[in-house]
């Protein structure tokens, strides 16, 4: 399904009904590459797995630079099957990404709300009836806010982004570097998520006017060694994969042919290239 193609969706009003029934089929659980994940659904999935952000990238997930956002976006791993399918039924059940506990309706944030939709083609049967109140629950009490604030953030991260590729191209990785952390890691699921979201998109719209400021800590190292302490997993090494000459994440080349793909380049081998 197009996404871009909003007008034409199937959309449901607030107390619309649909009729669907999981027959545990697990087609929708493969063969997919759309599972974007949040900062919301991050931080459930590493509380529900006891993991930190590292963990859960290198594990189940996949890190890439968006082709026309420019920013990092991270999705599981679901070229063959979601690593979370297990006999058909998904292990993170109650931590299930947003994109998966919606099933089979989607939402999209159109700048002034959000919107949810019944998707065409769906696996089911039809034998119950949910209203969309019901339905949402699943997703826990801040997964409508978030989704608009991940929208902003997101805006203002694509405007970042291209401000920093006119000012100074040479911090675009140091930038990518640092927005993987700002966008992903150690939020606190004791505290309050919306005001994490909003504080994070407050730093980002001050970011094109650091540039200055970023290029001295650049020199001197403090930028990645200030990631270190801030982010409970970073920081996270941009570089070219010696094999392919794709993105490398980590270790972790994002070109699903590459050898590195699968099995990361350990510290190790990363040193015997340089």
């Amino acid at each position: 399904m197009d996404y871009k193609d909003i007008i034409n969706l199937n959309y449901l009003e607030p107390e619309g009904t649909f009729r669907f029934g999981c027959d545990c089929c697990g087609r929708c659980c493969k063969e997919r590459g759309d599972v974007l994940l949040t900062a919301y659904d991050v931080m459930r999935l590493q509380e529900y797995l006891g993991i930190s952000f590292k963990e859960l990238l290198i594990t189940y997930c996949e890190l890439y630079v968006g082709k026309d956002s420019g920013l990092p976006i991270v999705r599981l791993r679901t070229d063959a099957r979601c690593p979370f399918l297990f006999h058909n039924k998904c292990y993170v059940q109650d931590a299930k990404p947003a994109v998966c506990a919606l099933f089979p309706l989607g939402r999209v944030y159109d700048g002034e709300k959000v919107r949810y939709f019944l998707q065409e083609g769906c696996c089911s049967t039809d034998a119950e009836e949910h209203n969309l109140h019901e339905w949402l629950e699943r997703l826990g009490p801040d997964s409508e806010s978030c989704c608009i604030l991940w929208g902003k953030l997101l805006k203002e991260g694509i405007a970042a982004i291209k401000q920093v590729r006119e000012q100074d191209s040479e911090l675009e990785e140091t930038i990518l570097n640092f927005m993987v952390a700002l966008m992903y890691d150690d939020y606190d699921s004791k505290k309050n998520f919306v005001c994490q979201i909003q504080e994070r998109i407050d730093i980002i719209k001050q970011l094109p006017g650091k540039l200055h400021e970023i290029s001295v800590m650049k020199k001197w190292n403090l930028l990645e060694k200030g990631c270190e302490q801030m982010q409970g997993g970073g920081p996270y090494q941009v570089s070219d994969c010696p094999k392919c000459g794709s993105i490398m994440w980590n270790g972790q080349c994002e070109n699903i042919d590459c050898e590195y793909h699968w099995y990361p380049m350990q510290d190790e081998e990363e040193e015997e290239c340089g």
